[in-house]
């Protein structure tokens, strides 16, 4: 649940109130606090106001995904630079299904696309 509370700061001899908004939950029956941001000085309230409201309401950016040529660039990179025959060079394989190079690159194109493990490929 979010809140609004005080924070009372020692500096320089002063005590200063913040207000603050945090977060907290029940963990192991405990309350701990998940997050808090500092808005402002008690003081400087009125001041600070206009920009309090652009801060609470702006909405965060929307993520987009730009992923989609990543795997034929990859792909061709390493056809550029023969990783498969360089991979196929030092290894030995019986002549079936896909060869230690290709499976190689395959999984480190997977990787660095997704993260997902070997079995999901």
């Amino acid at each position: 649940m979010v809140f609004l509370f005080e924070k009372n700061v020692k500096a320089n001899d002063k005590t200063y109130t913040y207000l603050c908004l945090g977060h907290t939950k029940w963990i192991n029956g405990r309350s701990k606090r998940i997050w808090e941001i500092t808005l402002c000085r008690k003081d400087q309230v009125e001041e600070r106001l206009h920009d309090l409201k652009r801060r609470l309401t702006k909405k965060p950016p929307v993520p987009r995904e730009f992923a989609f040529g990543l795997v034929y660039a990859l792909f061709s990179i390493s056809k550029e630079i023969d990783l498969i025959e360089i991979i196929n060079e030092c290894t030995l394989k019986r002549e079936q299904g896909f060869s230690v190079g290709e499976y190689i690159t395959l999984l480190a194109i997977n990787r660095a696309v997704t993260l997902n493990s070997k079995n999901q490929v």
